[in-house]
């Protein structure tokens, strides 16, 4: 991760990018729900009311190339923080989701973290896998899956 910037936070600019990949990015708009949580800057920011912790991956210039978000959300018993990884455009393929995430659960250190994801989004399912999620659910009517990554007091990533 050494040509990239791993940081806390999100600039306005960046808001711009993530806006732009929610709305045209195919692999985006097909395996998330970006579409509409970020179509514009009036959702994002009806979005941040939820106070989501934030990360970003970026370049050397500053430009977007990955987001992580935990956010408090009450869903599966005992979990009640969602988490999500996007990477962007020249970013995907390169092996930068696992480093980025471990940078991000252990700058945020949560515990008992779940995620839903598409059941046929293999490479997202692989890295939480690989990460420590179980999956605790079938596919619903959508294709959806709960993951579940569960951390012990004091336990690194």
């Amino acid at each position: 991760m050494n040509k990239f910037t791993f940081k806390k936070g999100i600039t306005e600019s960046q808001i711009d990018e993530l806006i732009f990949y929610a709305n045209n990015d195919p692999q985006i708009i097909s395996f998330t729900s970006d579409k509409t949580r970020f179509a514009d800057k009036k959702a994002f920011k009806l979005w941040l009311k939820k106070k989501p912790v934030i990360y970003t991956l970026t370049n050397n210039t500053g430009r977007l190339l990955g987001i992580i978000w935990f956010q408090r959300k009450i869903g599966i018993p005992g979990y009640d923080l969602t988490f999500a990884i996007r990477l962007y455009g020249k970013a995907r393929g390169k092996g930068l989701s696992y480093g980025f995430m471990k940078q991000a659960f252990d700058d945020f250190k949560p515990r008992n973290v779940w995620l839903k994801c598409l059941a046929d989004n293999l490479p997202a399912v692989t890295l939480y896998k690989k990460f420590g999620f179980q999956q605790i659910t079938n596919p619903d009517k959508n294709g959806k899956i709960i993951m579940v990554r569960k951390s012990r007091p004091n336990q690194s990533s």
